[in-house]
């Protein structure tokens, strides 16, 4: 266990100074870096809302240009919607018209054929009727015929007496001949012009059956122009009211804008003033830092003179360590002092190894796990490089890594880089001693007020790194 000195060790050659006053001066730099640090935490967290914020603003502003923009391809295509409409309408008027116009030709077609069908129907008795004289006339050709045949063989009895009879019976006889002929070419003529009434007339019924078909959908047609035509027209009505709207929504997105534009200038110069703010604090607890170093360094006893002494204690001994492992060739100071990083593979927080991280593992965990016992106060102790990376941690900060990412950051601390200010001035620190108020993140959200000790670390000469000890307010 490391034994903590007595505070004038520290500074015991100050005789000729108010210790008492000099102690007070250092306890009110103390209790003055805590509300800094403290306010500048409660200042990161404004900053942190504050940038959220801005975040938030840039979105609702790109949000309403987008809008707008939106908005403006809307108007553009209602008014290509509402020209449409119109120039449909236009057309299916003329449209509507022109099947109209072709349903009442169209109707008139169809009365023909149905007249066609009936005066055929006409014709066909008609042809009946010649068939039957013509029939007639086909008798009275062959009783003609026979009656000049009888004729002709009484003239033929008579002898001279009946020559002339005999003429007029051959007369009568061929004419009678001429006349079945004529009768059997009208029967054929008629014959054929009864196939081709009987055929035209199938013709105009299958025209009237197509005409009818035809005049039904010449009425669907039509009307499905009109219902057409009315949906054309409330589109029409539709895209004229979309388009109002739309210009409504233009016109409040312009009138938007300027209050918008107020609200992120105000909340930029909010967040300016903040930064500028954090920044001044931040300077407030460098200059509590640097007055409870003076103070210190001057002799005074403060709260944490037993830390400050244990910390340079414990920062020689690594030292020691260190420069005894370069010597009997343990470690060489190339490795030693290397700044290569490996990153460990599915890591969260990512960790790291470095060339001389197992040789730490090694020879640290004794001083580190021996400043716990310094006081209660204490909450961890480690070694880190300039560049903030700390390969050895406190056993209870050195856990195997698990899926929990919030649970990590408080429980693996070891093997990771921490670049925040503090670790950084920690690391950086060639003073004798660093001392830093800061807020620390445990995890899942809680921060505690701590104290940072740093005590460099060097090694042959060379600035390894420093001795960082935390201690709870």
């Amino acid at each position: 266990m490391v034994a903590l000195p007595e505070g004038p060790e520290l500074g015991a050659q100050a005789t000729d100074i108010d210790t008492a006053a000099v102690t007070r001066l250092a306890t009110l730099a103390s209790r003055t870096g805590y509300d800094v640090v403290d306010l500048a935490g409660f200042f990161d967290e404004v900053d942190g809302l504050a940038q959220n914020q801005m975040v938030s603003l840039r979105d609702a502003r790109n949000g309403a240009q987008n809008i707008e923009t939106a908005n403006q391809g809307v108007i553009e295509t209602v008014v290509s919607v509402t020209q449409a409409a119109t120039e449909t309408l236009e057309k299916v008027k003329a449209s509507s018209a022109s099947i109209e116009a072709s349903l009442d030709t169209t109707k008139n077609m169809a009365a023909w054929v149905a007249g066609i069908e009936d005066r055929v129907a006409e014709l066909d008795a008609t042809l009946k009727s010649i068939v039957q004289s013509n029939g007639q006339i086909t008798t009275i050709a062959k009783q003609v015929n026979i009656l000049a045949i009888n004729a002709t063989i009484e003239a033929a009895r008579a002898g001279d007496a009946g020559k002339g009879f005999a003429v007029v019976a051959d007369a009568i006889k061929d004419l009678s001949r001429q006349t079945a002929q004529a009768a059997a070419g009208i029967g054929d003529n008629i014959t054929n012009l009864g196939d081709w009434t009987t055929a035209m007339r199938v013709d105009a019924q299958t025209t009237a059956e197509q005409t009818a078909h035809l005049v039904d959908a010449a009425d669907s047609t039509h009307a499905a122009l009109r219902d057409i035509t009315h949906s054309t027209e409330r589109t029409h009505q539709d895209a004229t009211n979309i388009s109002a709207r739309a210009r409504d929504v233009e016109a409040a997105t312009a009138a938007f804008a300027a209050p918008f534009k107020l609200i992120e200038a105000s909340a930029t110069t909010v967040g300016d003033g903040i930064t500028k703010a954090r920044g001044r604090l931040e300077g407030m607890v460098d200059s509590c830092e640097k007055i409870v170093q003076a103070t210190t360094g001057l002799g005074a006893e403060t709260p944490d003179s037993a830390f400050i002494a244990a910390g340079m204690d414990m920062a020689e001994q690594i030292a020691d360590l260190f420069e005894h492992a370069i010597e009997v060739g343990t470690i060489s100071q190339n490795d030693l002092f290397s700044q290569q990083l490996t990153p460990i593979n599915n890591t969260a927080p990512q960790q790291h190894m470095a060339p001389f991280t197992k040789f730490t593992d090694q020879v640290l965990p004794p001083i580190l796990e021996a400043a716990l016992q310094i006081d209660a106060r204490v909450a961890f102790c480690a070694a880190v490089t300039r560049s903030g990376y700390l390969p050895t941690h406190n056993k209870q900060f050195s856990h195997p890594q698990g899926n929990d990412t919030e649970w990590n950051a408080g429980n693996c601390r070891n093997r990771r880089v921490f670049d925040d200010r503090v670790g950084l001035k920690a690391g950086q620190n060639q003073d004798p001693f660093l001392l830093q108020v800061y807020r620390r993140d445990m995890g899942n959200g809680e921060f505690i007020l701590m104290k940072d000790l740093a005590v460099p670390i060097t090694v042959q000469g060379k600035h390894w790194g420093g001795l960082r000890m935390g201690y709870k307010l």
